[in-house]
């Protein structure tokens, strides 16, 4: 008579802990695909007559991707049924490589506790390396994106996890055309 109840348990706990895995492999690889999709569409938001990147339209591309593949808020908050818990971090690079006395050549948003810092990056020019927080070097050969996102996951049995991936996307020509692919990604 014990032993129906005990396997039933354990039954029940393993069935808990494949779902907790299944879980917390899922919001990995969420933050993962997000963090693609909203790079280049960061890197995409350019002019296509002189491969310029609007800066500003490219952190909001970046941003509403955001939103909308790892279920956030305007304000970056999870909304009730997302995976994750407080906001993400990110820093978000955007490099055109093209410098002018009204723009630089490139610039670096950081996104942490509901701040938001802007920096313009000096110089210009191809190849052109950056080094993430995480210390990942990227090495773009023309125009476009780099980011870094940091978010936490929903407790699981008391813990809470912290996902990091990062993507990277730049401006190609292919067959007379400029279109943006990804050119790396964790």
């Amino acid at each position: 008579m014990v032993a129906l109840p005990l396997a039933l348990m354990m039954f029940i706990v393993l069935v808990l802990a494949v779902r907790t895995s299944q879980d917390v492999f899922s919001a990995d690889v969420v933050l993962k695909n997000s963090v693609a999709v909203a790079v280049k569409a960061a890197a995409d938001q350019f002019d296509r007559e002189n491969l310029q990147i609007d800066f500003r339209r490219a952190r909001r591309a970046f941003e509403k991707m955001l939103q909308e593949n790892l279920e956030l808020k305007g304000n970056l908050e999870p909304r009730k049924y997302s995976a994750f818990s407080g906001r993400p971090a990110y820093t978000l690079i955007v490099y055109d490589g093209q410098a002018s006395k009204k723009r630089p050549a490139g610039v670096q948003y950081i996104y942490g506790d509901g701040k938001l810092t802007e920096t313009e990056i000096p110089g210009e020019g191809f190849p052109r390396t950056f080094v993430l927080p995480g210390g990942i070097k990227v090495t773009l050969h023309s125009p476009g994106a780099v980011a870094e996102v940091g978010v936490n996951s929903k407790k699981v049995f008391g813990n809470e996890v912290v996902y990091r991936r990062w993507a990277a996307a730049r401006i190609v020509q292919r067959d007379q055309e400029w279109i943006v692919v990804l050119v790396g990604k964790d």
